[in-house]
């Protein structure tokens, strides 16, 4: 998730929590709601990095790992897909304005030197194809269907 911009993630954070807890909120109205924010840009939704990154300098680290497994890569193989509630958005971005961000998804390629080449998607494309992938198994803990444990969630239900 590095690389992200933090309301991306939000977004998707929010509409993840939706579908889990059977609310109905669909990813147009939450991004309806952003647009509504001071610090909102189109950007944010329509230019989301869906593969490649900063090529980064290894500090810190002596073994040369810059990470560990996330509990999500190693419990992959748990979920249960049977008792799963779809996850994916059917939702479509907003007809982009003529004075509006260029089209995407764009390759970016040997702009800058310290830039690998990247692909930008839309915020939709970024949830369905990169975060639930990941977040999946972590988001299925708060599902009311995962009920044989004690709610995860600090909140009554």
């Amino acid at each position: 998730m590095m690389d992200r911009h933090l309301d991306q993630l939000l977004m998707c954070a929010i509409y993840v929590m939706a579908k889990v807890t059977k609310e109905d909120k669909s990813f147009q109205n939450i991004m309806r709601c952003y647009r509504t924010q001071p610090q909102a840009r189109s950007q944010v939704y329509r230019s989301v990095l869906i593969k490649g990154k900063r090529k980064r300098r290894n500090s810190g680290s002596s073994d040369g790992r810059s990470h560990q497994n996330s509990p999500t890569e190693l419990n992959k193989d748990r979920t249960s897909r049977d008792s799963s509630p779809v996850m994916r958005s059917s939702s479509t971005l907003p007809v982009p304005q003529p004075s509006s961000a260029p089209p995407t998804p764009t390759r970016l390629t040997g702009a800058n030197s310290d830039m690998e080449e990247e692909e930008r998607g839309d915020l939709i494309q970024f949830y369905n194809n990169i975060y639930i992938k990941q977040i999946k198994t972590f988001a299925m803990k708060y599902s009311q269907a995962n009920m044989d444990a004690p709610p995860l969630s600090p909140y009554p239900l």
